[in-house]
């Protein structure tokens, strides 16, 4: 059983059929002060038949019923009892922390430990097992956890380029400048191979431009054009 009504969120916005559903108030039975939930209703926005259709049947596979239950168990291994009185903000905690640094002249903040972030060691320690089998179900023997194809591909990718530029790096370490300069071929050289020849020799060209780098290598092989 519930309430229809019209609901209004806001100003200048239509009005929404809703469904006041009740809610008693709860009580820990251990201590009676202490209120799990408040008396009220909830709100629940009721559709239009335009807003109802069918979906079309998808006959996707389905996993089976012991692989379903390894992911319960990893549930079950991180549930907690959620407490809010166990739970300090961390935004008024650092307002107050900043507050009382700034007042008694501190050099820095209180730290504040926050409990709101997850402990990821303790969560793993938790499903460690768990997390074994999946691999062990769902994925390939050389799987990374954490790894993702994305990647994988991108480091095989530079890795194949690094290979390909070694591979056209390799014909310049077999060319000799020397015996260019002499068979007046210096012109066909590249000017990476000229540089490195410059920086070799402890050479100063008079600039970065390929002629000034032959110049340069001309000039100290005492060979005139």
């Amino acid at each position: 059983m519930f309430i229809l009504c019209q609901f209004t969120a806001r100003r200048n916005t239509p009005p929404r059929l809703v469904a006041l559903i009740p809610q008693a108030e709860e009580i820990n039975k251990k201590d009676p002060s202490d209120r799990i939930a408040s008396n009220g209703f909830h709100v629940h926005y009721l559709p239009y038949a335009d807003d109802i259709r069918t979906l079309p049947k998808n006959d996707i596979p389905r996993i089976t019923d012991d692989k379903v239950d390894v992911f319960k168990n990893i549930i079950r291994g991180l549930k907690f009892k959620y407490r809010p009185d166990r739970f300090e903000n961390p935004a008024l905690q650092t307002l107050w922390r900043n507050i009382e640094a700034t007042a008694l002249n501190k050099d820095k903040p209180e730290e504040f430990d926050d409990l709101t972030i997850p402990n990821v060691e303790n969560q793993n320690k938790k499903v460690d097992k768990y997390t074994t089998e999946i691999k062990q179900m769902f994925f390939p023997p050389d799987y990374v956890m954490g790894v993702t194809k994305r990647a994988a591909t991108k480091r095989k990718a530079e890795t194949a380029a690094t290979s390909t530029s070694e591979k056209k790096r390799k014909p310049d370490d077999d060319v000799n400048v020397e015996a260019a300069a002499r068979n007046n071929s210096l012109n066909k050289l590249t000017v990476p191979i000229l540089k490195d020849y410059c920086k070799e020799k402890n050479l100063k060209a008079t600039g970065t431009k390929k002629q000034d780098l032959i110049d340069a290598i001309e000039k100290h092989l005492s060979i005139t054009t």
